[in-house]
């Protein structure tokens, strides 16, 4: 046979999983010996007489030595049905496609503080984590590196619904839940710091999320498609990256944070309930079709007393010819005419004390879910409030008025369920979050 068709037809077979090399076995886990000097191994499959519930051991017993299980590798869990798996914090790579074509309810990587990589393998650039695979949530304890070069999605099957992360997790890697278009619920951690390229892109029933103020970093397209109505930005995020929000048709009310200086190019394109917006001062660049699509974008107000350079493509003809642009009172003249700016039908001229403030009031619930006690973190906003708390079937199930920034509820009573508070502050600005009382 020619050499080269050899080599292909024998890496076809060892890609389809039929050949799997291993050292040893212990009750149903095969493993391979990475390193006698380090004493580490690899998981390289199990079988069907393993727990459902599986729970990767962090040792393994070898030629009289412990082993550290450091490794999982490509295909390991191909193809099995389990309830459960649980990733210790002692693994340090996954190799690409491990969980192809598995089918679980759950998995849980243990919290840690060290870094876990996900990809890379001979197959890398063929198949994402999850292709064909079924996992109905995921606990991620740590930070994860997701190394698959192209446009795989780490968790991105269409089964997931819901995602928590553990305190140790301060970045979301590119493309985690890229077209999981399933997901449903997802609760971040307090100490979050950056969000990836693509992370949450294709999350069409995705409703709400609440970001910490940690935040400092949103990656471009994060939210891309996703069926978002609300968000508020934190403060310390500076650029409002490309296609951020594009295609998010359902978004209705969004901040754009006061010390941002860009916002992207498509960064809210085609947002079509979007129906208001104020850009800070701080704003010097916005990039091309930024706003374009937003049919329903009739309040436009711009901070900056010089106008800024934009392509006239930045808004929808529908904004020019049926929008209000609010900007400085002194600048009334000179944005009228600057061109684009000057395309606005009208041009309101207003003082910083009749900008309308539309902050989003930040609320943290935690733990979510939770049996019996909800706190509530209000951030640094202040003065009066009034609490509501809807269930699922618009019913209102308990009102207060309160002071605090921190505020304790005993839901123990409550019955199981997803719930949706609602506060109303004294300058009657609203904002919304959710919690599951389990």
């Amino acid at each position: 046979m020619n050499k080269r068709l050899f080599l292909f037809a024998l890496s076809l077979f060892v890609f389809s999983g039929q050949i799997k090399a291993y050292d040893f076995v212990v009750n149903g886990m095969s493993f391979n010996v990475l390193s006698i000097s380090n004493l580490t191994a690899s998981l390289a499959s199990i079988d069907n007489s393993v727990a459902r519930d599986f729970i990767v051991p962090s040792t393994v017993e070898y030629a009289g030595k412990t082993l550290s299980v450091t490794t999982i590798d490509t295909r390991c869990f191909t193809p099995r049905t389990l309830s459960s798996i649980t990733i210790p914090n002692t693994i340090s790579t996954i190799y690409e496609a491990a969980f192809t074509d598995l089918i679980v309810d759950s998995i849980i990587f243990q919290e840690g503080t060290e870094l876990l990589t996900i990809g890379g393998g001979y197959i890398s650039c063929f198949v994402g984590q999850f292709d064909d695979g079924h996992v109905g949530k995921v606990f991620i304890g740590r930070d994860i590196n997701y190394t698959n070069q192209y446009s795989s999605s780490l968790f991105g099957t269409t089964y997931l619904k819901s995602v928590e992360f553990g305190a140790n997790v301060t970045s979301i890697c590119k493309r985690a839940f890229s077209n999981a278009s399933n997901l449903e619920y997802v609760i971040l951690p307090k100490n979050l710091e950056s969000i990836g390229d693509l992370a949450f892109s294709g999350c069409a029933i995705l409703k709400s999320i609440n970001l910490p103020q940690s935040v400092t970093h949103i990656g471009g397209g994060a939210f891309y498609g996703t069926g978002l109505d609300s968000l508020y930005i934190p403060e310390q995020v500076l650029v409002v990256e490309s296609m951020l929000f594009r295609e998010c048709s359902k978004l209705k009310k969004v901040n754009i944070p006061n010390k941002a200086t860009q916002i992207g190019q498509y960064a809210f394109n085609n947002c079509k309930s979007l129906k208001e917006i104020v850009i800070p001062e701080s704003v010097s660049s916005i990039g091309k079709i930024a706003f374009k699509g937003c049919d329903s974008l009739h309040s436009i107000t711009i901070l900056n007393p010089t106008p800024i350079t934009i392509t006239d493509d930045v808004f929808s003809v529908s904004s020019y010819w049926d929008g209000v642009l609010y900007v400085p009172f002194s600048s009334k003249q000179l944005y009228s005419t600057t061109v684009p700016w000057s395309n606005f039908q009208k041009i309101e001229g207003v003082t910083s004390t009749e900008v309308f403030n539309t902050k989003i009031e930040y609320i943290t619930p935690y733990p979510n879910p939770t049996s019996s006690i909800l706190n509530l973190d209000f951030g640094d906003i202040i003065g009066s409030r009034c609490l509501m708390i809807f269930n699922s079937l618009g019913q209102q199930v308990y009102e207060s008025k309160i002071n605090e920034n921190a505020f304790k509820l005993d839901v123990s009573n409550f019955p199981n369920g997803l719930y949706f508070i609602r506060v109303r502050n004294e300058n009657n600005i609203q904002s919304m979050a959710r919690f599951i009382k389990n």
